[in-house]
């Protein structure tokens, strides 16, 4: 068995005043929020959304959820570890004795705790533009950030219209602080990530609300059909 000597955890950080991203659920059916900071020695250091500081031990944990919430908030990032190869993912949640994440090519993996001797868990933001994939299947309802507008823009480097349209997209969400853009470049027709989605034109924008809803669709390289789906995600 690879033996992983550590591994380190970028996971929401929060401060105080912020609303708690982490969920830790004990065995016993009681729940905290607050923030993950440390893992080491079968042990997870705890900061309650009220300041209080704890430590569980992993087998009184039933699970832990790394939610995204808020504008303010830290987001999962990524993972690393000092083995051949390296291995690179978002955090999800701790359950079934793992830490659960998905990679950058949008599988879901798992790490046994076993495996883990130390992590440590460092804030991360929301970043207003992301590559999050190239060609590969993704699973986009994972890449929203939560109380934000998600822009999803399908695309490819030897598109015209597709790089018409990137320059506004970009300005959208560097000058708006209430919405991010999610880049998918399908690479070619026929690629993974075009059969999972369905996608036979680009470039496409799909809009999603704060909550995660899908508002609408834009085929082609309309700005303005853009902006009104943008203002309607914000109702």
């Amino acid at each position: 068995m690879m033996k992983i000597r550590r591994i380190t955890f970028a996971v929401a950080c929060l401060a105080l005043n912020h609303v708690a991203a982490d969920t830790v659920t004990l065995k016993n059916g009681t729940q905290v929020e607050g923030a993950v900071t440390t893992f080491k020695n079968q042990k997870f250091e705890f900061e309650s959304d009220k300041g209080a500081r704890n430590t569980y031990l992993s087998s009184d944990l039933q699970r832990i959820d790394f939610k995204l919430e808020g504008e303010q908030n830290g987001v999962p990032a990524e993972v690393t570890h000092r083995t051949k190869g390296g291995l690179r993912g978002r955090v999800t949640e701790f359950a079934d004795g793992s830490f659960k994440f998905v990679d950058a090519q949008g599988k879901e993996q798992a790490l046994p705790l076993l495996m883990v001797t130390s992590a440590s868990f460092a804030g991360g933001t929301i970043k207003d533009i992301e590559i999050i994939t190239h060609g590969k299947r993704v699973d986009i309802v994972k890449k929203l950030a939560p109380g934000k507008v998600t822009l999803i823009d399908f695309y490819a480097d030897w598109c015209g219209p597709c790089r018409m349209i990137s320059p506004h997209l970009e300005a959208v969400a560097t000058k708006d602080k209430d919405v991010v853009l999610r880049k998918v470049d399908i690479v070619q027709w026929g690629s993974e990530v075009c059969k999972q989605y369905g996608v036979n034109s680009v470039p496409q924008v799909w809009v999603y609300d704060k909550k995660g809803k899908l508002v609408g669709k834009v085929n082609g390289a309309s700005s303005q059909q853009v902006d009104a789906l943008v203002a309607r995600a914000r109702q």
